[in-house]
Formats: C-alpha cells, structure tokens, sequence
C-alpha cells in the first residue's frame, strides 16, 4: 500500500486524506520523509491547507500539517497569503499538535522569508511563556534576534540546568545574536556553578546529542558548552574582563574552558593554556577547537604545541587523523613549512 501511494499524483493523495480512513501510523512517517513528491505547486500547497485547515479528522488534519510541512521546506516560492493563513489558523486552532505543526511550518518559512509577522508571532510566544516556545526562538533566531525578549530570555537561562535542554540552548543561541551583555553575568555564573560542582546530578544524566567527537556527552557537559558558546558568541570587554582572571585558576577545568572563550573571541592572552590544551587535554572536542583557535590567533608562540601535535596518535588514524590534519593545517597558516611525507607522516621542513 505504501509503495502505490508514494507515486501516485498529489491530488490523488489529497482525496485520499479527505476519506475517512486515515494512513496507518507506521506508514506515514515514511512518506514524510521521502517527501511524496520534490516539487509542489502552489495548487498543491492550497490543497493541504483545505485538509489541514477544514477537515473534521483531527488526525487527518495533523498528518495533512506535518505534510504541509514538508511542502514548504521544499517550496522556492512563498506566497504572503501563505504567511497569512498559517498565522490566523495559529490563532485560531485549538489543538495543540496541530499549533505545533503550524509553528513548525512558519519556523521553515523564516529561513527564506523575513515577514515582520512570523517574527512578531513568535515573540508573543515567548513573552506570554507559549507552549511552543522552543521553535519560536527558533524563529527569532533566524531573524538574528530581537531585544524585545531579552529580559524573558534571561530569565528562562536564570534558573540554571534542566532537563529540558533544546529550549535554553535556543534562548542563548538567540542572546548570542542579539550580543545581549545582560545575559553574561547569569551565563557566566551558571557556567562556573557547573564547573565548580562536578557532581551535580546533571553530569549523571546521559544524552543521546551527538557533538563532533564526543558521542552522548551527559546533560552537565552540554550545559557546559551551552555556557562557553553564548559567552563566545556575547563577547566584548564584558565578557574578556569577567572570564579572562580565570585563565589563572588553580581548577585545570575552568583554565581550560576561559581559554576557549577567550579563544574563540581572539585574546591573546589565551594563547598559553590553549597551548597547555593541544598538548595535555584528553578531550578531543577541546583539543580540535584549541588548535583552531591558535590558527585563527595567530601568534607565534603557539608553533611548539602544534608541532607536537603533528605526532598525536589519538584514535590511532593516520590520512583522516583530524588532529594531527588541524595542526598541519594551522602550522601552514602560521608559516611553518609541512610537508606529507610517506605513510601519512607530516614532515617539517626546517
């Protein structure tokens, strides 16, 4: 059955949804993957919204959302009266997936369209604590955030870690964009809170979020990054003059992470511990970051430590060893001849 539907025309499909008999479950999902179709016309786009909007199946009308979706993503081409009828059915609908699926598809517009309307959407969501809060700061995001929530995003982040990751790492991705110098000292505070408290029952709660190359790192750890990153991305002499003493600390952990703050900022005066980083930190995600910073520095001083990592064995690889391939690369930048010589080993050339 699910063979046949996934070839068939678009209005054959739309009859379909209008029937009685909804897909079953354990197909859908399959047919919104593939999509049903790469293209779709703003006939088809019409045709959803009818089944979405005016359907008397809620779980129709929910599947037709979710495919709308879809539509959407793919669509080139976004009508303003598409804005509008998503924005007044927003209002309007009463059941909350089928609301979630209607933000979804005005957060997939917001990364072609920039409608005032979308935007001011999403910050009543956040201003009056929305049950779809985490897409619309998705929103705002995209629109490179908006100051009027500054203060609700504050206080969202205030509390600290909870097991609800993905809507405080929205919140400080959107005071990242704004440059919000209101957020660094309760980002700061929260970040040393866990630094200094490594028993906190956040590090004993796994995840399944894949960094780099770090798989599942617990929640404590990715609230950790979440703090270095909307500190990274704040920046300014806030920011370098609050973390820039704790490149001093007699905490190894907190030297390490000011240093990628002031690292990725671009303060020299991290070169030292990043150095320290390249050569001694057992945290490949760190040691990758580290070396990428001191290439983008710039200075000199960092040449030893890149050197000795052109002869790093982490992972026991040797063409695609990404650490030993980072410092190549950073040396090069910083005009120290390397070259590949036979079995993937780096030669300099003095």
């Amino acid at each position: 059955m699910i063979k046949y539907i996934l070839i068939i025309p678009l209005t054959i499909f739309s009859v379909h949804f209008l029937s009685a008999q909804p897909l079953p479950l354990a197909d859908y999902p399959k047919m919104i993957r593939e999509g049903v179709k790469n293209d779709f016309s703003e006939s088809d786009i019409d045709s959803l919204k009818q089944i979405a909007f005016k359907n008397d199946n809620n779980d129709v009308r929910y599947r037709a959302c979710q495919l709308l979706f879809v539509a959407l993503h793919k669509s080139k081409n976004i009508r303003k009266d598409d804005i509008g009828d998503l924005l007044t059915r927003y209002d309007e609908e009463k059941e909350k997936n089928i609301r979630g699926e209607i933000i979804k598809c005005l957060w997939t517009i917001s990364y072609k369209e920039k409608d005032e309307r979308i935007l001011n959407l999403a910050v009543g969501i956040v201003q009056a604590g929305g049950e779809d809060i985490t897409r619309a700061l998705n929103i705002i995001d995209n629109y490179g955030g908006d100051k009027r929530v500054e203060n609700d995003l504050i206080e969202l982040i205030r509390k600290g870690p909870d097991k609800n990751y993905y809507y405080q790492e929205a919140a400080i991705k959107c005071l990242g964009k704004m440059k919000s110098e209101k957020a660094v000292q309760v980002l700061y505070d929260n970040m040393i809170y866990l630094l200094r408290n490594k028993n906190d029952k956040f590090f004993n709660v796994s995840t399944d979020y894949q960094t780099a190359l770090i798989p599942s790192p617990s929640l404590g750890q990715l609230y950790v990054y979440l703090y270095i990153g909307g500190l990274s991305d704040i920046g300014g002499d806030k920011v370098i003059s609050m973390v820039a003493p704790l490149i001093d600390d007699d905490d190894l952990t907190i030297r390490q992470n000011a240093a990628m703050i002031l690292g990725y900022i671009g303060d020299v005066r991290s070169v030292p511990v990043l150095c320290e980083i390249v050569i001694n930190s057992k945290d490949p995600n760190m040691r990758t970051c580290a070396i990428y910073y001191l290439s983008s520095i710039g200075d000199k001083k960092a040449i030893p430590a890149l050197k000795k990592a052109l002869k790093d064995n982490y992972m026991d690889m040797s063409e695609n060893h990404p650490l030993r391939y980072d410092a190549y690369k950073a040396l090069q930048k910083l005009g120290v001849k390397v070259t590949k010589g036979k079995n993937d080993e780096y030669i300099i050339e003095e």
